[in-house]
C-alpha cells in the first residue's frame, strides 16, 4: 500500500511540472505571435516614415532650387543696377551686405511663397463647393421651375 501511494505522488510531480511546462511554453508561444505582430507593424511603420522622409526631401529640395532661381533672379536685377524697391540702397552699401540681407529677404519670400500657395489653394477649394452648390441651386431651381409650370396649366 505504501509503495502505491508513493508511485501515485511520484505520478503527480511528474504531471505537475509538465503542465507547469505546457503553460508556460503557452504563454511563451502567444507572447512571441503579439511579438511577431508588433514586429510586422513596426515594419510597416518604419516603411511609410522612409517614404515620408523622402517626400519631405524631394519637396525641400523643390523648395531649395526655386529659392536659388528667385535668388539668381534678384541678384540679376542687382547687377543691372536697377535697385530692389524692399532694399534701400543706404542698407547695402557693398556686394557682401547685400547678399547678407538677401538671404533674409529670400526667407521673406520663401515665406510669402508659401502663404501665397496656401492662399491659391484655399480659393481653389472654395470656387470648387461654391461651384458644386451653384449647380445644385440651378437644379433645384430648374425642378421647381417645372413645378410651378405643371401647377399652373
Amino acid at each position: 500500500m505504501l509503495v502505491r501511494q508513493l508511485e501515485e505522488e511520484l505520478r503527480m510531480r511528474l504531471r505537475g511540472p509538465n503542465l507547469e511546462m505546457q503553460n508556460q511554453i503557452e504563454v511563451l508561444y502567444t507572447e512571441n505571435e503579439h511579438l511577431t505582430r508588433e514586429i510586422g507593424i513596426l515594419r510597416d511603420t518604419i516603411k511609410e516614415l522612409e517614404l515620408r522622409i523622402e517626400t519631405q526631401k524631394q519637396t525641400l529640395q523643390a523648395r531649395d532650387e526655386s529659392i536659388k532661381k528667385l535668388l539668381e533672379m534678384l541678384q540679376n536685377k542687382g547687377v543691372g543696377g536697377s535697385k530692389f524697391p524692399n532694399f534701400p540702397e543706404s542698407k547695402f552699401p557693398n556686394i557682401a551686405d547685400f547678399e547678407s540681407g538677401l538671404s533674409g529677404g529670400a526667407r521673406e519670400l520663401q515665406f510669402k511663397l508659401l502663404e501665397s500657395e496656401n492662399i491659391i489653394k484655399h480659393y481653389e477649394c472654395l470656387i470648387t463647393s461654391r461651384d458644386e452648390e451653384l449647380n445644385l441651386t440651378k437644379k433645384v431651381s430648374r425642378q421647381t421651375n417645372l413645378e410651378l409650370l405643371f401647377l399652373i396649366f
